[in-house]
Parts: C-alpha cells; structure tokens; sequence
C-alpha cells in the first residue's frame, strides 16, 4: 500500500494521538510559570515544586508497563480516555490547593498515574498498528505532541495568571488539555485491532488498510531472553541519561563556558527547536535507512558537541551550534524507542514490551540530571560530566550497532517463535510489519 494511503486512512489517529501527547506533557511543561505564584503565596521553594517532576517521571514510568500490558490485551482506546480524564482532574485540582506541600505531591503523584494510563505507549500503539511503509514518520510526529505543548501551554497559563490568578489559570489549563484531546479520543482513536469489529461503520473503518486479524511478534517473556531485548533497553537507558543531562544543565553548562544568561537560555531554546527537526527528520529517514545507522549518525553530532566543549574557548555562536547539536540527537533518538520495539519484536506484545523499555528509559531521565549536576558541583565545573556524556552518547549509538537486522514479522509462524532476520532490511529493504 502507498505511503499517501495510508496517511489518508490514518491521519486522524496521529492527530489525536498528538494532542494526547500534549496532554501528558502540559503540566510539566507549565509548572515554571505556577513557581512564582506558589512562592509567594505558600512560601514552598523552588526545589520543593519542581522536585515533583522527578517523582512523575518514575510513577509514570513504572506503570508503563502495566499500561502496556492492558493495551496489548484490550486495546489502547480506553486507557487513553482514563488516562486523560485523570490527568485533567488531576490539574484541576490544583486549583483548590490551600498551602499543604502534602496536598500538592498527592495531585502530582495522582497525575503521574493519569500519565502512566495514557503514556506514550498507549499513543504509539495505536498508530504503529495503522502504520507499515510511513510508520517512522508517524510516531515522530505522534512524538512532536509534546514539543507542541511546550509551545503552547506555557503562554496560555502565564497570560491567564497575569489577567485571573494562577487559580483560574489551572483551571484554564485542564479545560484546554481536555477539549484538545478528550473529544478526538472518543471520536477517532482506534488501534487496528478495533477496526471493522468494535468501531463504528465509518469511512475511517472501512477503508482501513491494516488488517485486524492477531498481530505478530513476541511476548515479553520470550523477548526478555533475546540479546536484541537487553542490548536496546541499557541503549536507550544511557540516552535517557546523557539526554535529560543536557537538557537540564545545559544553560549552567554554556553559563560556566562564559556565555551570557541570557544567551545561554536562547541556546536552549535552539534545543528544543532543533530536536523538532531532529524527531521528523530522524522519523523521515528511519522509514529509509536502517535505524540504528541513524543512531550512530546522529550521536556523533553531541559527541562532538561534548569535544567542542572540552577542548575550545565556546562564543554565542559556539554555544548555538552545540546546542543544535545535542537537539537533533535529541529529538532522532527518542523516536527510536518505539520505532525499534516494534521492528525488532513485533506488535504482538508492544505495549508491554514497549512500557518495560519506557520504564528503564524514565529511570534513566529521573538520574541523568542530578548526576550530572553532582558531577559539576563536585569538581567545580563539567569537564567531567562532558566526558561522561561522551561516553553515554557512543555506547549508546555502538549498542544498537550489535541488535543486528530487523526480524521478518510476516510469516505465518511469527506470533510463537522469532523469525530469521531480513537480510534487506539492513540496507534499507525494511520489512512490512503488520
């Protein structure tokens, strides 16, 4: 089937998983514009509000896999639609805090769970199931929902405050998490499994290209015993390291390197522009190449953003470029996490088998920027912490090299045992996946 076609038939699942990205990524995002507020109305620290983040990032992480688990046995709709009526109540609830540090970790912790329910491996399933010749480029862009809530939630929240009080302005902010994605997720998010049985008789459904007979692959048990398994999950365990390192020291980073304040936050603003361009384009070509080639290519580019820095005197223009170059590697190596679990063991147990690697991922986000912050203060500047972002980037990059060629998901016995791997697909002949 033709690339066209299948974003006809499967554009309005992207859509929707988008905004459900959004959903989960909004209050994190928005949580710098309520410090000011909470300081001075409660008297919390800085440390005390965003301390709150770390901990989402591991509830979440942790309930991946259950998440997972329900999804490859039910489906991912009504997981999503738990996932974002929890969060968004979560968020509203906000609103009613009344000075209790306490109150404000429980609504976060209750929010880590809403976001565990609808994580990414809810919103990748069901596009990966409606997408074989495009699906690289499909779960970029599902993948650039989060992006988009960064661009969005944070001005709407501080305009609210300014205008009603950051009380309203929560409330604004569920009701604009709610409405960008609860009516979509009713309306038009099913996975392949649903189409031409529970859906509705729609055009959506009946000019569906995936078939939705049982879908092929391993079950976690049996991927857990494969090299590929272990190889990937302490892979993308040292990119969550090296990532989140970057992206949260980054500005003290180029600060310490003699870059202005100022200069050194429009850098990060670089980061996460260039990470966009690094998810679709990374999308783009993984459909193309051969993905983990892609990984090597695109960690070479902060590896020598970590030598630049290490071995030069960094001006503006300096710090811009190293931040561009930690972003692309950025936004390709994410994309990659789900890409590969559904390549390599198929979409029998995706959401299962993708949740454990999300879970290993989220530990490594929750210690990669402490870490490198404890380095730093340690000895006094990041040299050290360059070195060790280096070498997290290059294993990164070199395990991935070692999973070998993706495995062909389309013979009649690949549900129960993994199938040779398709010489082709090294090349760039990649298999269709169901």
């Amino acid at each position: 089937m033709r690339i066209s076609q299948e974003w006809r038939n499967g554009w309005l699942v992207v859509l929707t998983s988008v905004m459900g990205m959004g959903v989960i990524a909004a209050p994190a995002y928005s949580l710098g514009a309520f410090m000011v507020p909470f300081t001075a109305e409660f008297g919390w620290t800085h440390a005390q509000i965003a301390g709150a983040i770390s901990v989402t990032s591991l509830i979440s992480g942790a309930i991946s896999p259950l998440s997972g688990h329900i999804v490859d046995r039910w489906g991912a709709r009504k997981l999503a639609l738990a996932g974002v009526i929890i969060t968004c109540a979560a968020v509203t609830g906000f609103s009613r805090l009344q000075g209790s540090i306490l109150a404000y970790w429980v609504l976060w912790a209750l929010g880590a769970f809403g976001v565990g329910l609808a994580s990414p491996v809810v919103w990748t399933m069901a596009v990966a199931t409606r997408f074989k010749q495009s699906r690289g480029l499909a779960l970029s862009v599902v993948l650039c929902g989060t992006s988009l809530a960064g661009v969005l939630a944070p001005p709407l929240v501080m305009l609210l405050i300014l205008h009603f009080g950051w009380r309203v302005a929560y409330l604004g902010l569920a009701l604009y998490m709610f409405i960008s994605a609860f009516p979509l997720t009713v309306a038009f998010f099913y996975d392949a499994r649903y189409l031409g049985n529970r859906a509705p008789a729609t055009e959506l459904s009946r000019n569906s290209s995936t078939p939705t007979r049982s879908l092929e692959g391993l079950t976690l048990g049996k991927a857990a015993k494969t090299a590929t398994f272990w190889l990937m999950a302490v892979s993308f365990f040292l990119a969550a390291v090296a990532i989140l390192g970057v992206l949260v020291n980054l500005i003290p980073l180029l600060t310490s390197k003699g870059l202005p304040p100022m200069f050194a936050a429009s850098a990060a603003s670089a980061l996460s522009a260039s990470a966009l361009i690094g998810r679709v384009g990374g999308g783009f070509f993984m459909d193309r190449v051969f993905a983990p080639r892609i990984a090597a290519f695109a960690f070479t580019l902060p590896i020598l953003a970590c030598a630049g820095l290490l071995l030069f005197e960094i001006d503006v223009l300096g710090g811009f470029i190293v931040a561009i170059m930690f972003g692309l590697a950025l936004g390709a190596e994410v994309n990659m996490l789900s890409y590969l679990t559904s390549r390599y063991f198929g979409l029998r147990s995706y959401g299962v088998i993708y949740g454990a690697m999300y879970a290993i991922f989220s530990i490594g986000q929750a210690l990669g920027p402490p870490l490198i912050g404890k380095m730093a203060q340690i000895s006094g500047d990041y040299r050290d912490a360059l070195v060790l972002l280096a070498v997290c980037y290059f294993l990164s990059a070199a395990l991935l090299q070692l999973c070998g060629h993706y495995p062909d998901w389309s013979g009649p016995s690949a549900e129960l045992e993994p199938p040779q791997a398709t010489a082709g697909a090294i090349d760039g002949a990649v298999p269709e996946v169901v």
